[in-house]
C-alpha cells in the first residue's frame, strides 16, 4: 500500500490560498505520502476525454488498495475535484478528503455532500461546520480538525512577552472594523491587502507580505484577531465564520499569539476553552476586555497560544487527522 496527496503548485500568493495545502502536503510527505503534483491552471478548456486523460497520467502509479489525500476545493474547479476523485476510486483506491473550505456553506457547491459521500473519510474543521455537513446529508465519517497547522520555514523563538494590543493580518476587506479603529481602542497594527487604505486613528497599517515575510514582521507580543465584516456591496463573509477554522488562528497562535474570536464564531468554544484567547461581541469590545484583565490572565494567555504554536508549528493538528482517517480506513 502507498499514500499520496495532491499537491497544487503555482506561486505564493499574499493570502490564505497556496498556505495552507502547501503546508498540508509537505506534512503528510513527512508521514510518508508522495506528492502528485498539479499545477493551478484553467481546466474549462479541456474536454471531458481531456480531463480524463490529464488525470490519468498525473494517477498513472496510483494502485488498488492505495490511500489518497485530496485536499478540497483545488481552486481547479469542481468539475476537476469531482473527476479526480472518481478516476482514483475506480482505480480502487481510498480517498480521504481534507477540506481547506466548504464551499457548500460559502453557498458556491450544493452537490458538496454527493461529492463527499463518494469518499472513504472527511477531514473537516470543527464542530460546527462537521455538524452542518451531517444535518446537509453527508454520511461519510468526518473527522474534527480543531485549526490548521502553519509551517515555518525558520522556527521564531516564543517569549513570555505580551501586551494590550491587537494585529489584524489577511483580506482587510473583510475587516472593515479597522476603518472605526478610534482614539478610545488600543494600538492596532494592520497587514494585508485592503483596496482602500482607510484606517482608523489607532490603527496602524504595515502593508501586505508573502507568508514567510508576514512571520517576521508580526509582533510578536500581541493578541491576534479573526474577525470578518460583511461587505456592504455582498460577501457574506462572516456568516461563514459561524462555521470554519480560519487558516490565520494558525498563523497567530503559530507564533504565540494569543487570539481574539467572535462569539458566535465555529471555532469560539474551542479558543476559550482551551484557554487560547477571548471571544467578543463586536471588535469595540476588546478595549473594556483589556481593561478588566489581570496580568495573570495575560501570561495565562500567553502560556497557553506558546503551548499551542509548539503544535502548530510541528504539523500536530494535520498529523492527527490523517491518522485518524487511516485509522477509519484501515481498522487494527
Amino acid at each position: 500500500m502507498r499514500r499520496w496527496v495532491i499537491n497544487i503548485v503555482q506561486g505564493e500568493s499574499r493570502d490564505a490560498v497556496t498556505k495552507p495545502k502547501a503546508d498540508v502536503a509537505d506534512i503528510a510527505e513527512g508521514m510518508g505520502y508522495q506528492k502528485v503534483n498539479v499545477n493551478m491552471q484553467y481546466m474549462g478548456n479541456f474536454s471531458d476525454e481531456g480531463l480524463a486523460s490529464l488525470i490519468a497520467g498525473m494517477t498513472q502509479l496510483v494502485r488498488e488498495d492505495d490511500v489518497f489525500l485530496y485536499q478540497f476545493p483545488t481552486l481547479l474547479g469542481f468539475r476537476f475535484d469531482e473527476a479526480f476523485v472518481s478516476h482514483v476510486k475506480a482505480k480502487g483506491a481510498k480517498v480521504i478528503v481534507l477540506m481547506h473550505d466548504s464551499e457548500w456553506l460559502r453557498g458556491f457547491y450544493p452537490e458538496e455532500n454527493t461529492f463527499l459521500n463518494g469518499v472513504d473519510a472527511v477531514i473537516g474543521h470543527w464542530h460546527k461546520m462537521n455538524e452542518s455537513l451531517r444535518e446537509y446529508g453527508v454520511t461519510t465519517p468526518i473527522i474534527d480538525k480543531a485549526l490548521f497547522d502553519y509551517v515555518q520555514e525558520k522556527d521564531f523563538p516564543l517569549t513570555d512577552n505580551i501586551s494590550k494590543k491587537v494585529v489584524v493580518a489577511g483580506n482587510l476587506d473583510k475587516s472593515i472594523f479597522v476603518e472605526e479603529w478610534g482614539d478610545d481602542m488600543p494600538e492596532l497594527h494592520a497587514y494585508g491587502n485592503k483596496q482602500l487604505l482607510n484606517f482608523g486613528s489607532q490603527c496602524h497599517y504595515h502593508g501586505s507580505f508573502q507568508a514567510q515575510e508576514l512571520l517576521e514582521e508580526l509582533p510578536k507580543d500581541a493578541f491576534g484577531i479573526s474577525w470578518d465584516d460583511n461587505l456592504p456591496g455582498g460577501g457574506d463573509y462572516q456568516r461563514y465564520s459561524r462555521y470554519n477554522s480560519p487558516h490565520k488562528l494558525a498563523l497567530y497562535l503559530g507564533l504565540g499569539l494569543p487570539v481574539i474570536v467572535w462569539k458566535e464564531a465555529g471555532i469560539a468554544s474551542y479558543v476559550v476553552e482551551q484557554g487560547l484567547g477571548f471571544a467578543i461581541d463586536h471588535p469595540r469590545d476588546i478595549a473594556e476586555r483589556f481593561n478588566t484583565m489581570t496580568e495573570e490572565e495575560l501570561s495565562n494567555y500567553k502560556r497557553r497560544a506558546n503551548q499551542a504554536a509548539r503544535a502548530i508549528r510541528a504539523g500536530f493538528f494535520t498529523r492527527r487527522a490523517i491518522m485518524q482517517a487511516e485509522d477509519l480506513i484501515y481498522p487494527v
